[in-house]
């Protein structure tokens, strides 16, 4: 039978997104049309790339779904409806409704290096079902729980997503295309990879879902429960929609409660004939996050002034004074304190003249060592530290470390303890300290626990022999870890976890470690303050940098009080690195070597960093002059009998030893000095070249000879 020619095979064709998009559905996954980019890279929903908070090619069509991935459908009929009206669409996931979690590794932010660190700790974060992101990156699928909530960040550059959605093939945005890996594909028709069960590193961070706390409002945006919203909607049935203003003023009230809100808010605006899908997702999108002052308790008063008899106001906006109730307003005049003219208010020191009572902020660049600097400096504050410690402070109070990095933070204490020379037993340790592994949550739910630990006081002895209760330090390691905040760049959402915290841990010292802009470096700089919203600088009692004295991986560390409300006997700490190791078991029962380090802070005194940076200068050019003077010794032995100039003028070119003229003549005259090169009157002098240099090899014997009598036998 003869055999078909190659050019009449048929060509297969490429799959269309119709096709990755009923594949999709049929593993049980939710999909939602996004907008996908054209030719030339700009996003095709027609908005400018660089517009504030747009995401060119990746956000969800709001004229196919208004809600965004809220909306996302497993229905072919759906489906094949959507890509009827846009076929070249791209393709997003729902993760959540799709029973799936995925880790995005952002090379471009440090996200490769923050998984190695990770996986060398607690193992491979391994999953069969890979893809490659548009911008290099991967995305990880495992499966989770829909009602269980994660962490949204493992840390720089490593993000969890599932209460939300991911791009995916055949997507493609702005950097290039959205890729499954070769052999890691979930719709391969050969052996199809599908997501692996989540690492225990992983589903040991997650928690029950946030609607099982109980949320009480205590400043800004007002905490809306389950309740609130079934009380809205009941409000907004006599509140009407068809009046521009009215529907614009409803949108604000509910846009800081993201998709919750908009889904209450599309719910009525549908009440009036000019509702429109496509305009309420843009105006919810675009024009919604304005600074205002209007709350859901708009609503609540618009809908009584129209008539509504719903549940009690005062219940349904919390702590919120109404007119005509007699309790004092938190602004009247019978809460005001004396002018302090006849007494004079002193400060509430954690470390005295240098750090306060109050929320501090202290910020440094991903990597310098700022664990390992701040746990020993509080830990001086519970009165463990070395007998010759120069920060000792006045008061003692109890720790309370809320850390996402346990082991280092337990390696830390276990250095100060061993090594220290603190004189303290174990049992102090363990009695004045708590290490609690942080959980990322909403501030309200974290400020839940400040009454917890108030009752947590140390009595100090008072001058008049009474006692005085100080409270805990609390230090939060770090505040990505512990605070949810969906953009760490709005000064309204970091704000109100300021306010938050000032409000709740009133009367407390806390420290909030932070991140500094990772493009700022870890050297000296006046732009270096905590990364992101201005909220963090602004409404701290204390703002204080890390940053490192010199560009060697050795140079010294500087912790300096840039922002304190009262005057500092010093400005900046140095540190000392203590360094040792022991072998301990390791997770399989063998002898492994492991180090530990911590660290002894101490003022500096005025010009001392000055001083050290000269010493060191002057150290390095004097190393650089005894290589020279070694490397010209060489040559005048290799090459002997020529005057002062030959050497100093020879290039490398031909054979000279790399330097400036001036530098090889001081070497040579130093080597002369030391009667290590000897000098000659040449047979054949000039005017010029006089002199010849030879090496005198019994004089570099006989200093041999002098330090092997100095060495000990």
């Amino acid at each position: 039978m003869a055999r078909t020619p190659k050019y009449l095979w048929e060509v297969q064709k490429a799959p269309s997104t119709l096709d990755y998009a009923l594949q999709y559905i049929q593993l049980g996954w939710f999909i939602v049309p996004t907008w996908n980019v054209s030719e030339d890279g700009t996003c095709r929903c027609g908005r400018d790339n660089n517009e504030r908070g747009h995401k060119p090619g990746k956000h969800p069509q709001a004229n196919l779904a208004p809600r965004g991935h809220l909306d996302a459908s497993n229905d072919p009929r759906v489906i094949q409806d959507w890509l009827s009206t846009d076929p070249d669409c791209g393709l997003g996931i729902s993760l959540a409704h799709s029973g799936l979690i995925a880790l995005d590794i952002d090379p471009q932010n440090g996200g490769v290096e923050t998984l190695e660190a990770i996986e060398k700790e607690h193992g491979v974060l391994y999953s069969d079902c890979i893809a490659k992101t548009q911008g290099g990156g991967e995305h990880r699928l495992f499966k989770a729980d829909a009602n269980t909530s994660y962490p949204s960040s493992l840390g720089a550059g490593l993000d969890l997503k599932h209460q939300g959605y991911i791009c995916v093939a055949p997507s493609v945005g702005v950097s290039g295309s959205y890729q499954w890996f070769d052999g890691k594909s979930p719709i391969s028709k050969i052996n199809p990879s599908l997501p692996s069960e989540l690492p225990k590193f992983i589903s040991d961070k997650s928690r029950p879902h946030a609607t099982s706390y109980e949320l009480v409002e205590r400043g800004g945006v007002p905490v809306a429960t389950a309740q609130t919203f079934d009380d809205l909607k009941e409000a907004l049935k006599c509140v009407d929609s068809d009046d521009y203003q009215t529907w614009v003023n409803v949108g604000l009230a509910l846009h800081p409660y993201g998709e919750n809100g908009f889904a209450t808010w599309i719910e009525w605006s549908k009440t009036s004939n000019k509702f429109d899908a496509s305009v309420c997702r843009k105006k919810w999108d675009r024009d919604l996050d304005t600074p205002h002052s209007i709350t859901y308790r708009s609503i609540f008063r618009l809908a009584m002034d129209n008539g509504w008899t719903g549940p009690n106001l005062k219940s349904a906006s919390s702590q919120v004074l109404l007119e005509g109730e007699s309790s004092s307003h938190p602004l009247s005049f019978d809460r005001a304190v004396h002018s302090g003219v006849e007494q004079v208010s002193t400060f509430e020191y954690l470390l005295d003249d240098f750090i306060s009572v109050g929320v501090n902020v202290l910020a440094g660049p991903p990597g310098i060592g700022k664990t390992t600097l701040a746990i020993p400096l509080a830990v001086s504050c519970a009165h463990l530290y070395p007998v010759d410690y120069t920060l000792a402070p006045l008061i003692r109070r109890n720790i309370i470390i809320v850390t996402e990095s346990v082991i280092q933070v337990q390696r830390v204490l276990y250095s100060l303890f061993t090594w220290g020379n603190t004189g303290a037993r174990a049992s102090d340790f363990e009695e004045r300290i708590k290490v609690i592994p942080s959980q990322r949550l909403d501030a309200e739910i974290v400020c839940q626990v400040a009454e917890e630990y108030r009752t947590w006081t140390v009595p100090n002895e008072m001058a008049d022999g009474g006692t005085y209760d100080a409270l805990p330090l609390v230090v939060f390691d770090t505040a990505n870890s512990v605070f949810e905040i969906e953009n760490e760049n709005d000064n309204s959402q970091v704000g109100r976890v300021m306010a938050l915290v000032k409000q709740s841990f009133d009367g407390f010292p806390v420290i909030i470690i932070a991140h500094t802009a990772k493009a700022l470096g870890d050297g000296e700089s006046n732009s270096l303050s905590p990364r992101g919203a201005s909220a963090w600088s602004g409404d701290a009692q204390g703002i204080y940098q890390v940053f490192k004295d010199g560009e060697e991986a050795d140079s010294p560390r500087i912790l300096r009080a840039t922002k304190t409300r009262f005057p500092t006997e010093f400005n900046e700490l140095t540190f000392n690195l203590v360094t040792n190791c022991q072998d301990h078991k390791d997770i399989l029962g063998y002898d492994n070597r492991v180090w530990f380090q911590h660290s002894i802070a101490r003022p500096l005194a005025d010009g001392e960093r000055l001083s050290a940076k000269q010493r060191k200068k002057d150290e390095k050019q004097w190393e650089a002059h005894l290589e020279l003077c070694e490397a010209l010794k060489n040559q005048i032995r290799s090459d002997p009998d020529h005057a002062i100039t030959y050497y100093t003028r020879m290039s490398t070119a031909k054979g000279g030893v790399a330097g400036s003229q001036q530098r090889k003549e001081k070497a040579i005259n130093h080597l002369i000095g030391e009667n290590i090169v000897e000098q000659f009157q040449l047979p054949n002098a000039s005017r010029n070249a006089k002199y010849g240099l030879r090496v005198n090899e019994q004089q570099i014997t006989n200093n041999e000879l002098d330090n092997l009598e100095e060495i000990p036998f």
